[in-house]
């Protein structure tokens, strides 16, 4: 059972399962944390999912080709954001549970070669990582 952590009826903060949000480390009563499933979270996490609320409840819905790679600026846009998120991130959070997770992304951003796309590509940065196995985190998890 995956969730989605709402603040002010927006996504804060998603968690693909108990534990990971326990290592969140929020006040869990401060937040309204809906279940989602993990085919939900996925399209979340991979950039082809996005959160709504309507008559009282959340869902998620497709994204049609919203996120997608459309060209080496925009990929490398993509990449500088995560790479901020994630360095302001790691300056604050050595004892976190997912520091050397983080840290090892933000590293393999920094040296990613984003030559290696024909642009636009058909799908998200996220589904890149994901379809390559590459280990992945989205600063909505941490």
């Amino acid at each position: 059972m995956a969730y989605v952590i709402i603040n002010q009826n927006m996504l804060y903060k998603i968690a693909a399962d108990d534990t990971a949000k326990s290592n969140l480390n929020i006040n869990e009563s401060d937040y309204e944390i809906v279940n989602i499933s993990d085919a939900d979270f996925n399209k979340i996490k991979l950039g082809i999912g996005k959160l709504e609320y309507s008559n009282g409840s959340y869902s998620v819905v497709d994204i049609e080709n919203g996120n997608i790679i459309t060209s080496e600026k925009n990929l490398i846009s993509i990449i500088d954001n995560y790479v901020r998120f994630f360095d302001n991130w790691l300056t604050n959070n050595s004892g976190n549970v997912n520091y050397n997770k983080v840290l090892n992304f933000c590293n393999f951003l920094k040296s990613f070669d984003t030559s290696q796309f024909s642009y636009p590509t058909n799908h998200t940065f996220e589904q890149y990582l994901n379809d390559n196995s590459i280990d992945f985190i989205t600063p909505l998890q941490i």
